[in-house]
């Protein structure tokens, strides 16, 4: 659902569009080598810390539960129980918690008005095609796919190529998501991401702006992605949190707001995983 390699804006956070065009040898007499720093703010190893303790104590808590107490589901459940975070941020035009039985629709004309209204001035989003490029910039497991080939040694790009203010900004963010990668490991923030498309989906269905089947269409294949990479909710929450803190590294200018962002997502949780909670009382596996 993410916009594709060649839609990609050059105004992108951690734009690599520099790193992807072939260079003109002739108008390039010589390279130099770039200077460049390396900046991670102290929260992040904070940060990292309460998710890996979060982590071993949700392991503990998974131990205890009983899988055969939790209520089966079914393929239409489980995909908005993907949206488990992002469905509970209410807006103007969804007043109310759109629930995970089922597809939620604007109560009103004037509910659809307010919610096509706040979409287009907050994410401007009006139609499908607005919506993918405003998720290019929510989502954050394609950042960790480009770290990752780094961290293996076969890079995704030349680095070379990035002048002092890119190679700045992809090493720090790069050294960022390194904190949290023996945390979440193969998965990186992929939860972050089904959750936030399948989530906005969501919403843009409410208004309309995308019908029923078009909905289908493009949140079935995320939630093939889930099944296919997590076996919990648990697994997939750790992948979220880790997903929202980077989010919230790219972000938030101050240290305070990273982790306020960090715990605000992880209360959330805390609730969805809860004995009576959405996730917690239901099983992870449709039937």
């Amino acid at each position: 659902m993410a916009a594709k390699e060649d839609n990609k804006k050059a105004e992108d956070i951690i734009s690599l569009e520099a790193a992807r065009k072939s260079r003109n040898s002739e108008s390039i007499e010589k390279e130099k080598a770039v200077e460049y720093t390396v900046s991670v703010p102290e929260v992040m190893d904070r940060i990292a810390k309460a998710i890996e303790e979060y982590k071993k104590e949700l392991e503990v808590r998974r131990e205890k539960r009983e899988d055969s107490q939790k209520r089966d589901i079914d393929k239409g459940e489980f995909i908005c129980l993907l949206s488990g975070i992002s469905t509970c941020r209410r807006m103007p035009g969804i007043p109310q918690h759109m629930g995970y039985r089922g597809l939620y629709q604007c109560q009103s004309a004037e509910d659809v008005k307010a919610a096509r209204e706040h979409l287009e001035e907050v994410f401007n989003i009006h139609d499908e095609d607005s919506m993918k490029e405003t998720l290019w910039g929510i989502c954050v497991n394609h950042d960790y796919r480009q770290f990752e080939s780094f961290w293996e040694g076969h890079p995704a790009f030349d680095t070379a190529a990035l002048k002092t203010r890119g190679r700045s900004a992809f090493e720090s963010a790069k050294a960022c998501a390194e904190k949290l990668s023996p945390i979440v490991g193969k998965n990186g923030f992929l939860a972050w991401d089904i959750n936030e498309q399948i989530g906005m989906c969501r919403k843009v269905y409410a208004c309309g702006l995308i019908s029923q089947e078009r909905f289908i269409e493009l949140t079935v294949p995320l939630a093939k992605k889930a099944r296919q990479a997590f076996h919990t909710w648990e697994e997939y929450a750790i992948s979220c949190l880790c997903g929202a803190a980077y989010f919230g590294y790219r972000n938030h200018d101050s240290e305070e707001n990273q982790w306020s962002f960090f715990e605000l997502n992880k209360n959330i949780l805390e609730n969805l995983l809860a004995d009576d909670g959405a996730w917690g009382k239901n099983k992870f596996k449709p039937v």
